[in-house]
């Protein structure tokens, strides 16, 4: 580390690498890559820089390097530094999670599912779609049309009769041999065409199928490709605006004062099927440098993040024909694929200027949305510091709710909003444990003691409950100096009558239009949901293995055995003795006792 003074400078190698901005307290303000350091950090100290940098540089105190291999390593460090330190004046996009494919496996009948992660599977993967919703929705049509299972294996191997995607007419029931091979593989090609966007190519072979089906009279096979080829003339997965073949992802971004909208348009196969909005605040006010961030943060090193072949990008400046770094970046990005990545800021071509159209007018929209939902947000804080007379107007909150079951399986959540809304990736689920059971006291307690021993403390703490929870959690956090405040179900448990209880333990009843009760309300039926979610895959577990425990004989080995053979509680109880009695360690005796206890118990 080295303090900045008039032999700094000189001191720098001229090595590709990053260098690391600190202030007088040794933290990261700032990290930045360069091919050549000792130039690029020289740039920092010319005369007439723009505002926004000189303000940077009044607080640098120390800077430090770090070498590297080639300039494609830096750029990959530079990268990584982002996301792990979030220095305050770097372009932070908080966006990492990877996209929904839908995935064909390699299988005799083939499953279709959504997938998210590393392709390290064999078979085909389809996508990416923008969201969660879309490849949902996808996969239920493509589902109703083509009937491919989307079942796990062992669940597969071990059906005795159709499950309920057969009877809803999702699945044409492979398990039981309700279809022939031919036929199903004959399925999967046509899926295949249709995800490759082959629609005219499917219909046109169906067609010929049906008549001649029809000529041998085999009219129960006509009528089968007769409803697929309605269903492929009436159902398409949603596609919004078809243009030229191809992939490509058009980018665009939108600035109002220290504001930062982007926005990705997907194109897949030459139709745009989603898109995706990121929002920042800058501290810098390099358009280029922007941008350039943005690409690296958004493709590399993610491990499931498809790259297109062509990047467009809606340049601020028409004038401009490059973007700060671009050849660094396409190296980069070449990098990580087995073809060719080309970074576009000039065409002529129509179809590419109407998507560059699309996504600046999306773009521009996104941000005044965003801003919008912003200013409402930070207006409703307002009320509520004033209503419920808040020491301070709270930028940070984090709110508590029990769940359990009679006593059983109790989960405490905690979620957490800021000035921008829902920060999911900070919430925290707690089993707990060893209190009395329903005892919510213990629970809370027991919640807060274990958020707050290591995590700092918020601006507003509320919990789900009345004056009894609020005194306990106000006892639990002696060492808080922020606000806590309960909110309990009104009369007849009627929401809109809820009533919020305060330190001073007086009852207040918000109007229950007003903005800062409506926020209340979301974040406490957001913390329910998120409790609630797990306390019900809990309670469910432990039912199933709770039957087995039950049975002598049933150690944790052979209900490991019997779970992992039939997959699933269901699968075993509709196996019969003899089935059971093929599970090693399981005699016929004991496979009888375990028949017969699934048959007198409710599951």
């Amino acid at each position: 580390m080295l303090p900045i003074n008039k032999n700094t400078l000189k001191l720098l190698p001229s090595n590709p690498g990053i260098y690391q901005f600190l202030d007088n307290q040794q933290k990261i303000l700032y990290v930045g890559k360069a091919k050549n350091l000792k130039k690029r950090v020289a740039s920092y100290f010319r005369k007439n820089m723009d505002v926004k940098t000189t303000a940077l540089m009044n607080h640098v105190n120390y800077i430090q390097v770090i070498i590297t291999s080639s300039d494609t390593e830096a750029l990959l460090l530079e990268n990584t530094l982002i996301k792990k330190l979030h220095p305050k004046y770097n372009i932070f996009f908080k966006d990492d999670k990877s996209y929904p494919y839908l995935f064909l496996s390699m299988h005799q009948f083939p499953r279709l599912i959504i997938h998210r992660g590393a392709k390290n599977q064999n078979g085909d993967y389809y996508g990416p779609y923008p969201n969660a919703a879309a490849a949902n929705e996808s996969l239920h049509i493509l589902q109703k049309i083509f009937g491919i299972r989307i079942c796990i294996d062992t669940f597969f191997k071990h059906r005795k009769r159709p499950c309920i995607q057969y009877q809803i007419k999702r699945c044409t029931a492979p398990c039981v041999n309700y279809i022939s091979e031919n036929l199903y593989q004959q399925n999967v090609e046509l899926l295949k065409q249709f995800l490759k966007g082959k629609n005219k190519e499917i219909i046109h072979s169906l067609t010929k199928k049906m008549q001649e089906a029809a000529k041998k009279l085999q009219y129960e096979e006509a009528a089968y490709y007769h409803k697929q080829i309605n269903s492929l003339q009436k159902i398409q997965i949603p596609q919004y605006v078809v243009g030229s073949s191809g992939d490509a992802d058009v980018i665009a971004i939108e600035i109002d004062q220290k504001n930062i909208g982007i926005l990705v348009l997907l194109i897949r196969s030459g139709k745009v099927v989603g898109s995706e909005s990121y929002f920042h605040e800058s501290l810098l006010d390099n358009n280029d440098q922007i941008i350039s961030s943005f690409i690296s943060q958004y493709y590399l090193g993610a491990t499931a993040r498809f790259i297109p072949k062509k990047i467009l990008i809606a340049v601020p400046s028409t004038k401009k024909t490059h973007i700060e770094d671009q050849n660094w970046l396409e190296k980069a990005l070449n990098e990580q694929t087995t073809y060719k990545v080309k970074i576009i800021t000039s065409t002529k071509k129509s179809n590419d200027i109407h998507w560059l159209k699309m996504a600046t007018q999306n773009a521009k929209h996104a941000l005044e949305t965003h801003l919008l939902q912003k200013q409402s947000l930070l207006q409703s804080l307002q009320q509520l510091k004033e209503e419920l007379s808040l020491t301070k107007e709270p930028k940070s909150i984090e709110c508590f709710d029990i769940s359990h079951n009679q006593g059983e399986s109790t989960i405490a959540s905690c979620v957490v909003f800021n000035s921008n809304g829902p920060v999911k990736k900070d919430y925290r689920r707690f089993n707990v444990e060893n209190i009395t059971k329903g005892d919510d006291y213990a629970a809370i307690e027991q919640a807060i003691i274990r958020r707050y021993h290591t995590h700092q403390f918020p601006d507003l703490i509320i919990i789900d409950g009345g004056k009894g929870q609020l005194h306990r959690a106000q006892t639990t956090l002696k060492n808080f100096k922020g606000d806590v405040i309960s909110i309990a179900k009104g009369p007849k448990r009627k929401p809109g009558l809820e009533i919020i209880y305060t330190a001073q333990n007086k009852p207040l009843v918000l109007p229950k239009n007003s903005s800062s009760f409506l926020l209340l309300q979301r974040i406490r039926d957001e913390a329910h949901r998120f409790a609630i979610t797990r306390h019900r895959q809990k309670l469910i577990k432990k039912r199933v293995t709770s039957v087995l425990e039950n049975i002598y004989g049933i150690g944790s080995k052979k209900r490991r055995l019997l779970l992992e053979h039939f997959g699933g509680i269901q699968a075993i109880k509709d196996a019969s003795i003899d089935e059971l009695a093929v599970i090693p360690g399981i005699n016929k005796e004991l496979a009888k006792k375990i028949y017969d206890k699934l048959h007198e118990s409710i599951i």
